[in-house]
């Protein structure tokens, strides 16, 4: 007997190209946990011959990694009985063009439909709340995505590298946007971030190169790292007003950001936050930041002018080396600390005048030609 799960049997075509799944209940799992099972996937030697896959009424759940590396399969048919696509079920099947999950699936594993390149579109239904990690990664061929605002949860790394994705709603009840969620969607131009999101993830929209603008509502309190550096044609950058920390890179190479919107809720600006934001001419640091980190402005080559508070207690090493078009700096009674090579390459600089009790690091305002600018411990 062909078997695939305990009242559940298989039967290929005669050409191996047909896979049909019939029984009642549930089929066998053959991964968990990233960990093959004891269970070896019966129609393994067929992988690279099976087009097509019919999953008969009586199946209540597809075994995970059931039909993993079927690079062929075209085809598949879920009936309405299914309520979970478990992990790695579809991944790398990288022929299958479209799928219709059915409306009783409430979620969708990690790794479900990874590596699946030419997959183009997919249907969510309203029943999902929930879509595990890395389960549309890779997909390069998607090309919009519909989430329902039932799903409470997108994965870290799930639609990582959908090259081709250009457009996708994120759902009105997400509390938040995980780690690399949309890392390198190289085609997306907008993304609405909605008031639920509370925070944003490392890396979420690293290399979103055609976003054209970045929004960050007022519901959100922490954006982590890297979250939308080399987003490199976004004009402008709106920040909430409830975040108190720029983390490290968060906008890094956002080089044709004109206008750059920090609220005054912020105190601190972390290393290289801002970093070969190359385009803006001029930034307003809001009184409130005591400290402006390494790097956190380094090589911004438009930038002219600079409002620093009195807030602000430490500048630290190389936070504003390589802005070559600054013409002045107004360093206030404040700051105690200047890091080194601070404003290297500043060249456009002639003087700048600073607190006499301030400590300034090696090489803080040295030329990259190596001159000195003239400056006067006077306050």
């Amino acid at each position: 007997m062909n078997e695939c799960g305990n009242n559940v049997q298989y039967e290929l075509s005669d050409d191996k190209t047909i896979l049909n799944i019939f029984g009642n209940g549930k089929m066998y799992d053959y991964v968990k946990n990233n960990e093959l099972l004891e269970k070896e996937i019966p129609w393994r030697e067929h992988i690279k011959t099976i087009k097509t896959v019919v999953i008969g009424d009586g199946i209540t759940n597809i075994g995970s990694g059931a039909f993993d590396s079927c690079e062929s399969l075209e085809s598949v048919n879920i009936p309405d009985c299914i309520t979970t696509i478990n992990e790695y079920t579809f991944a790398d099947c990288k022929s299958l063009k479209s799928i219709n999950i059915p409306d009783g699936v409430t979620s969708i594993g990690r790794f479900a439909f990874y590596h699946c390149f030419d997959l183009e579109s997919i249907n969510i239904p309203e029943s999902v709340t929930s879509i595990g990690n890395s389960a549309f990664s890779y997909c390069k061929s998607l090309k919009s995505v519909n989430i329902p605002d039932s799903v409470t949860r997108i994965g870290q790394h799930a639609f990582r590298e959908c090259y081709d994705l250009k457009e996708i709603n994120i759902p009105k009840n997400l509390p938040l946007i995980e780690k690399y969620t949309f890392f390198s969607c190289v085609s997306l131009k907008s993304i609405n971030i909605p008031d639920s999101v509370k925070a944003i993830g490392e890396w979420a929209f690293w290399n979103c190169c055609n976003l054209e603008s970045i929004v960050i509502p007022d519901s959100v309190r922490i954006v982590k790292n890297n979250a939308f550096q080399d987003c490199s044609r976004a004009t402008s950058i709106t920040i909430s007003r409830n975040m108190i920390n720029i983390d490290y890179a968060v906008f890094r190479l956002c080089c044709s950001a004109k206008e750059i919107n920090i609220p005054d809720s912020i105190i601190s600006i972390g290393r290289n936050a801002f970093q070969d934001c190359c385009s803006v001419k001029s930034i307003d640091i809001p009184n409130g930041v005591t400290t402006i980190g390494n790097g956190a402005f380094y090589d911004c080559d438009a930038l002219e002018s600079i409002n620093i508070p009195e807030s602000v207690t430490t500048i630290e090493e190389d936070a504003f080396s390589g802005c070559k078009s600054l013409k002045s700096i107004n360093i206030p009674n404040t700051v105690k600390e200047i890091g080194d090579c601070a404003f290297i390459g500043c060249t456009s600089l002639e003087s700048v005048d600073i607190p006499s009790t301030v400590s300034v690091g090696r090489n803080a305002f040295k030329s990259k030609y190596g001159y000195k600018i003239i400056f006067n411990k006077n306050k």
